[in-house]
C-alpha cells in the first residue's frame, strides 16, 4: 500500500506504519515512496473492535477535540472554526469509507476530500490503532487507506503517476520495469520536462530536512530515480525546471 503526498512541492516523512506525506500546493497527489511496509505489528487486541456508527462519532469528537482557539480575535476565532469544519468533514468521509461495503465506489464519490488532509488523518488513526493494539481497526484503514489512495492516483497527470510508481518500487530491477514501459517514456518528456520539475523540487525539499536516517534513505531512492532518467532529461529543450 502507498500513501499519497498532495501537491507539486513534496516533502516526505517516514512514520511508524506509513509514510505521510507533506506539501505546499494542492494542485495534485503523489504517493510515497515504500509507504507500503508497515513497520510496526499491531499488537493482540486487548477488546473487540466493531466498526460501526459510533465510529464515526468516535473519530468526530477526536477530531472536534483536536482543535482549539488560544486566540479571541476574530480572525483566529474564523481560522480555528475553518480548521474544525475542515476536519468534521474529513472524518466523515473517513467514517463512510470505514462503513462502505464498496469502499472503491464511496472513495469516487468523495474523491475530491480524498486529499492530504485525508491521509495524514487516516496516518494518525492508523498509528493510534496500533498503539492501542486494535487489530481489526488497523486492517480496515489500512484497507481503505489502499483503496482510497488507488481510486485518487486514477485522477492524476501522467508524470504524478509515474513519480509515484518509481517511488513505491522497492528495487532497481522494479524501477528498470516502470521506465521501460512506452507511457513512462512519454511521461517524462511531456508538457515541457514538468517530471523532472517535480523530481528537483522533491530532492530540494527533502535536502533541507534533518539529517536522519528516513532522510537518507529517501535520497538515496529519489538520487536514483534522478540517475536512471538522466538520459531522457537530456531530450527535455533547455532541461526545464518546474
Amino acid at each position: 500500500m502507498k500513501l499519497p503526498c498532495v501537491g507539486s512541492r513534496m516533502i516526505a516523512y517516514r512514520i511508524s506504519g506509513y509514510t505521510l506525506q507533506h506539501s505546499r500546493c494542492s494542485t495534485c497527489l503523489l504517493t510515497s515512496s515504500r509507504a507500503s511496509s508497515i513497520q510496526q505489528q499491531c499488537c493482540p487486541a486487548s477488546q473487540s473492535t466493531v466498526l460501526m456508527p459510533k465510529t464515526r462519532m468516535s473519530l468526530t469528537a477526536r477530531s472536534t477535540r483536536s482543535v482549539k482557539c488560544s486566540d479571541s480575535s476574530r480572525q483566529t476565532q474564523e481560522h480555528v472554526q475553518q480548521a474544525r469544519t475542515t476536519q468534521v468533514k474529513t472524518t466523515e468521509v473517513l467514517a463512510d469509507l470505514l462503513q462502505a461495503p464498496n469502499i472503491a465506489a464511496t472513495a469516487r464519490k468523495n474523491i475530491d476530500s480524498i486529499n492530504e488532509e485525508f491521509f495524514m488523518m487516516s496516518s494518525t488513526y492508523l498509528d493510534m490503532a496500533k498503539k492501542e493494539g486494535n487489530i481489526e481497526v488497523c486492517r480496515k484503514l489500512e484497507e481503505v487507506l489502499r483503496v482510497a489512495m488507488e481510486e485518487k492516483q486514477k485522477t492524476l497527470r501522467p508524470e504524478i503517476q509515474l513519480l509515484n510508481n518509481l517511488m513505491a518500487a522497492t528495487t532497481v530491477p522494479e524501477r528498470e520495469r516502470v521506465l521501460s514501459q512506452d507511457t513512462a517514456k512519454q511521461a517524462q518528456i511531456m508538457n515541457n520536462g514538468y517530471f523532472f520539475g517535480l523530481l528537483d523540487r522533491m530532492i530540494s525539499d527533502v535536502n533541507r530536512q534533518p539529517d536522519n536516517r528516513r532522510k537518507k534513505d529517501l535520497m538515496d531512492q529519489l538520487q536514483e530515480i534522478n540517475k536512471r532518467t538522466s538520459a531522457q532529461r537530456l531530450t527535455v529543450p533547455n532541461h526545464a525546471k518546474h
